[in-house]
């Protein structure tokens, strides 16, 4: 396993995507700390004491763009994209029951989403080796209750796309998942035993990768656990 990191991501841009819900404050606050010019990519709004908000609706292709457009206006590069789990917000149906409207409307959030953006930033990471880009998983507090059918499916596909971005761009990118750790008593390799806090070092860990680093890897508590 290759795994050079930079010490830090002083000079480099990076845009946080679905800030709006789970662990997005924590992933803000250790990019940040790890010196990364951040754009908070949102659509409600969040801002993180400083990042750069940016209004980014998952579910609008043109915000999409516009999102991305704005980012390398700016700065005229992007480095590193995260992509957060989208937060269910239905509870209270199942697939038998769901319109076709709202089937669409979870899938959109959850993978249609991630997918327009990662392609809308994909030119911008390839301009130079060592683009990253880092999924991550839903744990216990964003994944979608059992029976939101199109959610859970997305959210499957969500997790396998890191892996689909290393089979097709690596070495140029480099695309890896985290997942969330479990709360451990020993402290675990990072995060002090706290779940929020392992994810968002987990991120911090990927986002340093160099050039040459692996990828398609699933990640955990700031460690390799598996492809």
């Amino acid at each position: 396993m290759i795994s050079e990191l930079y010490d830090s991501l002083d000079g480099q841009v990076v845009l946080l995507a679905g800030a709006d819900g789970g662990v997005g404050a924590a992933v803000a606050d250790e990019l940040l700390r790890r010196g990364a010019t951040l754009y908070v990519g949102s659509a409600d709004g969040t801002v993180f004491s400083g990042g750069i908000p940016l209004a980014l609706d998952l579910t609008d292709s043109e915000s999409i763009g516009a999102a991305v457009g704005r980012v390398v206006g700016d700065r005229g590069r992007l480095d590193v994209l995260v992509l957060l789990p989208a937060v269910s917000d239905r509870r209270d149906w199942s697939l038998l029951e769901a319109s076709i409207d709202t089937v669409d409307a979870g899938i959109a959030r959850t993978f249609r989403g991630p997918l327009l953006l990662v392609r809308a930033a994909l030119p911008y990471l390839l301009e130079h080796d060592g683009g990253r880009v880092v999924t991550v998983s839903a744990d216990d507090t964003t994944s979608a209750h059992p029976a939101d059918a199109a959610v859970q499916v997305s959210t499957a596909a969500f997790d396998a796309f890191a892996s689909y971005l290393d089979a097709t761009f690596a070495p140029r990118l480099i695309a890896n998942n985290a997942t969330p750790g479990r709360a451990r008593a020993d402290g675990g390799h990072c995060g002090r035993g706290d779940p929020t806090e392992s994810s968002a070092e987990t991120v911090g860990t990927l986002a340093r990768l160099r050039p040459g680093s692996d990828g398609g890897v699933d990640w955990s508590d700031c460690r390799a656990v598996g492809n």
